[in-house]
């Protein structure tokens, strides 16, 4: 067979019929084969862990409400407090007298009148304290180190494993988990390359619904595709913002394509290891109220405030930051770099944990992590088809 597309050089004349591989449509054919061949076997090598790593996100999508049903009496206060008659100062000076020795207060969270008060224990990484600002009372402290949302964390994040922040010693399941989540990123584009229609005629038939009563070879296959065509992206978004959890290197890198230096995100003023910063914040405090008057929550760090307001299209908020100064007594501009690592940084967590446009936005990504998992499942029952049909 001669190639027409290409020229036969004289030393292989004679032989072209080797080359015939070289035809453009049998090299499309080749490559296509090649293709569906990575897509079968690596969804099935990856099946089993993003079955565990989507089931375990879905859960999670929901902590924030699960909590607040669980421990309702912790953030819900029985009356509305005076934000015009409560000092911060005050009320941080009580709770420490109630603190046990060794113990201390560190970043605070204000949200509704009708909400209680929010302390980050210093000396334990997640665990908050719960406070009435009314009387200065400590209601109660739930440890995110702890329990069973920690436990799904735990699977989500390292598939079980501990990572030790303490030490240098590498994390073996943080490892294995962003492995498995970038070689599935792949997976996916894959499959989007072999749904993709060769002709026009193809395109109503990639779009038919078979139903989920329908069984079989065809109705499992046409579910699986539009399900990975209408859940693919969404499912790549989630994969790319976790990723930036597994590898230093590709977090830092992700910073850098929206031009944000990771390093730069906490800014600490010299002032802070000189000046009380709940004085600083009692100052801010009705300065905050009177310049947002929407908000939802203020986050008081050090020299730092953030405010989230509410937006009139329900779900969506916006965040503010300032940082604090005794010398000028009121809310001074971010430092842009700081600035742009934060927003970065708050851009994966909304995208990663579904909170872009609250409860309905959960709901989507929750949708979004079990297709994750239908489809590794779904994989798995087409192979067997296939094995079925050859024997």
């Amino acid at each position: 067979m001669t190639c027409k597309s290409f020229p036969v050089l004289p030393c292989f004349r004679g032989r072209q019929e080797n080359f015939s591989f070289l035809k453009p449509s049998d090299f499309m054919k080749r490559f296509r084969y090649a293709i569906r061949q990575f897509h079968r076997w690596s969804g099935l090598l990856v099946a089993i862990p993003f079955v565990v790593i989507s089931i375990t996100g879905a859960c999670l999508a929901f902590e924030p409400q699960f909590l607040r049903l669980m421990h309702s009496e912790l953030y819900e206060l029985p009356r509305p407090y005076a934000a015009g008659e409560v000092s911060i100062r005050s009320v941080s000076e009580k709770v420490e007298r109630q603190l046990p020795d060794g113990m201390t207060l560190g970043a605070l969270q204000i949200g509704r009148p009708d909400e209680a008060w929010i302390y980050e224990i210093s000396s334990l990484r997640k665990a908050e304290l719960f406070v009435d600002p009314s009387s200065g009372k400590v209601l109660g402290m739930i440890d995110h180190d702890q329990g069973g949302f920690y436990q799904l964390r735990k699977l989500h994040r390292w598939l079980g494993d501990t990572l030790n922040r303490e030490s240098d010693a590498p994390c073996v399941g943080r490892i294995v988990v962003g492995v498995f989540t970038a070689w599935s990123i792949l997976v996916i584009l894959s499959g989007f390359y072999l749904w993709f229609p060769r002709s026009r005629k193809s395109w109503a038939l990639r779009f038919r619904w078979p139903g989920w009563s329908a069984s079989g070879y065809a109705p499992e296959y046409q579910r699986h595709t539009l399900i990975g065509v209408w859940c693919g992206v969404p499912i790549i978004a989630l994969a790319l913002t976790g990723l930036t959890w597994s590898f230093p290197a590709y977090r830092d890198g992700f910073f850098a394509l929206w031009g944000a230096d990771y390093s730069q995100r906490k800014i600490k003023s010299a002032e802070a290891d000189t000046t009380d910063c709940r004085y600083l914040w009692d100052q801010a405090w009705p300065l905050i109220r009177q310049a947002h008057p929407s908000l939802k929550k203020v986050q008081f760090e050090e020299t730092v405030v953030e405010v989230t307001s509410l937006r009139p299209f329900p779900g969506i908020t916006v965040t503010d930051r300032y940082l604090l100064s005794s010398a000028s007594g009121g809310l001074n501009s971010f430092p842009r770099e700081a600035e742009r690592a934060r927003n970065v940084r708050s851009g994966i967590v909304l995208v990663h944990e579904g909170l872009w446009m609250g409860l309905f936005s959960q709901c989507l990504t929750f949708l979004w992590a079990l297709s994750g998992a239908y489809l590794s499942g779904s994989g798995v029952r087409l192979w067997k088809f296939r094995r079925l049909r050859k024997k």
